[in-house]
């Protein structure tokens, strides 16, 4: 689309916002990029407000247009300077932080949110202050710094349950939870875990919820508790397999595996463990290095304990189950027990 010369930045904005209300979802993309080429060619806002530049900068992020959300976002900073604009700069910061986030920019993921933080306290924002925390705690987690990461984590989950918003708290209770994970207070993480669970499940929001049921699998294993371990990863699987999630799939027959191999049924586990790199293979995806890191050990203590010939019958039977077959015998054998 080529503006004619009277198209301004409000202009274009104006257009994007109806189309998004009328739901012309290829609307609104034209008036969004146009918008956002004609804020580049400019240098700036020009005569747009604040507000018209953010709500489409917002709808632009949940359509996944990001250089678009990034560059109306920016350009609608210098506006809001002003400290009775402090609850909005914070939130601007804020969406500029997740972005550096997707781009895995995590250092200035934090400073924004920093900045963004500061401000919404001052401003008595106490929701964006909330997400602001996360930002910080998730972008430390991203860096593998865990055990900063839990004092915001834990502070942003006490706002987000004081506020009373179950979908934020489910949010920040999963990165606090990973945090925990990896510094060793697995108690707390579990408990984490299951509050994610009580909420996805009620939501039936079924990444999440799969991703806390796999958390509690891994703390299960790594207490030597394997009947529960293989309990979670199966409970994961069905959800995953209607989500059509097959590294997911992959990944919770291998806490299947894994259990069983703990639990002493080597032939079963070896055959989950083909079963998930089957999967893999006609994906035509390499295994994960910490997937492989994972289970290595246990694939070769298997191969020794059962002897070559034993060990490639159980393989080749398991590697070429189809997905819902593996599932259905991960599953069996995690009723079983064994």
């Amino acid at each position: 689309m080529t503006p004619a010369p009277s198209y301004s930045i409000g202009t274009a904005l104006r257009a994007a916002k109806d189309a998004h209300t009328a739901r012309r979802p290829d609307g609104f993309l034209e008036h969004a990029r146009c918008a956002a080429r004609l804020v580049r060619a400019e240098g700036g806002a020009g005569s747009a407000s604040p507000q018209e530049l953010t709500t489409v900068a917002v709808d632009a992020l949940y359509q996944g247009e990001n250089e678009v959300a990034e560059t109306l976002f920016t350009a609608a900073l210098p506006a809001l300077e002003h400290s009775e604009a402090a609850a909005d700069r914070a939130s601007v910061l804020h969406n500029l932080a997740l972005l550096a986030l997707t781009r895995e920019d995590f250092d200035l993921a934090e400073r924004l949110d920093t900045e963004g933080r500061q401000l919404a306290a001052a401003a008595g924002d106490r929701l964006v202050e909330a997400e602001c925390l996360h930002g910080i705690g998730a972008a430390l987690v991203a860096r593998r710094e865990y055990s900063p990461a839990r004092a915001p984590l834990e502070q942003c989950l006490a706002l987000f349950e004081d506020i009373g918003d179950d979908q934020a708290v489910a949010a920040a209770a999963h990165s606090l939870a990973i945090a925990c994970q990896e510094t060793g207070d697995t108690a707390r993480a579990a408990d984490l875990f299951r509050t994610c669970v009580k909420i996805w499940r009620a939501e039936e929001y079924g990444h999440g919820l799969t991703e806390a049921l796999q958390g509690l699998g891994e703390i299960a294993q790594s207490a030597g508790d394997h009947r529960t371990a293989m309990a979670r990863h199966a409970d994961a699987l069905p959800i995953l397999l209607d989500m059509d999630e097959l590294p997911g799939v992959s990944e919770s027959l291998e806490g299947v595996a894994l259990a069983l191999a703990g639990a002493g049924s080597l032939q079963a586990a070896v055959r989950l463990f083909a079963a998930a790199t089957g999967i893999r293979d006609r994906l035509g995806a390499d295994v994960p290095p910490a997937v492989l890191a994972r289970v290595a050990d246990d694939i070769a203590q298997a191969r020794t304990a059962l002897g070559g010939a034993a060990f490639d019958d159980c393989w080749s039977w398991g590697h070429a189950l189809t997905t819902r077959d593996a599932v259905a015998y991960a599953r069996r054998r995690a009723q079983e027990g064994a």
